[in-house]
């Protein structure tokens, strides 16, 4: 509420007299005590177009619906933070069960190694350990090779080739995604070569093996693949 003194004087809001009225406010806004300047001028000015002043004005309704989305903004980020959490809660969750499970499976070759170790002959016992370490390092080598590929095609998605640096990063991208392909194709290569060495290996295993013996060594080696690429998938 403007000045009681001010506010009683009539005002027509023409042209000749709102200097007259302005300098009227100014001197009275000088002279009051308790006011504030600023709701004092937004009063008399909005008395002067015949309006009534409010703090729910429209700069108020403006200031409020600012307030108001900034607010929604807030808690949706607060929503995608606690859902992230939680969502990396769930994949530590899942990582330390395909652990347990890589180290049962791998409990599981020791007692089939063993096994083999007493039932077949040496040659044999040899096969079968090359057979293991091979797989082991196709695994790997497959996995790394998968990874890297996957990375290097998404960065060559995320580049804009009306960018000229884009466009020269992308010549680079591609020689190393054709190279990666290319020695995942010999990796390939390699698997099936080890496939054929484990074909060997399971058929004198079926020889001397009981039935239990031999599932578990088809098990065994079956549950390592795919233990591995969870494994990585988790944590990639």
């Amino acid at each position: 509420v403007a000045p009681s003194s001010y506010l009683d004087k009539e005002l027509n809001g023409s042209r000749e007299t709102l200097d007259e009225d302005i300098v009227a406010l100014e001197a009275e806004s000088t002279s009051s005590s308790g006011l504030n300047r600023d709701e004092e001028a937004k009063t008399a000015g909005y008395q002067l177009l015949g309006k009534t002043y409010s703090k729910n004005s429209r700069s108020g309704s403006v200031s409020s619906d600012g307030l108001s989305r900034a607010g929604e903004l807030a808690n949706e980020k607060a929503k995608l933070v606690q859902s992230m959490r939680e969502k990396i809660e769930e994949l530590r969750d899942q990582e330390t069960e395909i652990e347990d499970e890589i180290r049962v499976n791998e409990d599981l070759g020791k007692k089939v190694q063993s096994m083999v170790m007493v039932k077949a002959t040496k040659v044999e016992c040899g096969k079968f350990d090359l057979f293991i370490q091979e797989l082991n390092n196709v695994i790997k080598l497959l996995l790394s090779l998968t990874q890297r590929l996957n990375r290097y095609e998404h960065m060559l998605q995320d580049l804009d080739l009306f960018n000229e640096e884009d466009q020269a990063k992308k010549d680079g991208l591609t020689m190393k995604i054709d190279k990666l392909k290319s020695q995942h194709e010999e990796a390939c290569q390699l698997r099936d070569v080890n496939d054929r060495r484990g074909d060997v290996v399971s058929a004198f295993l079926e020889n001397y093996c009981t039935e239990e013996e031999y599932a578990d060594f088809n098990y065994y080696v079956m549950m390592k693949s795919q233990l591995a690429l969870m494994q990585s998938q988790i944590r990639e």
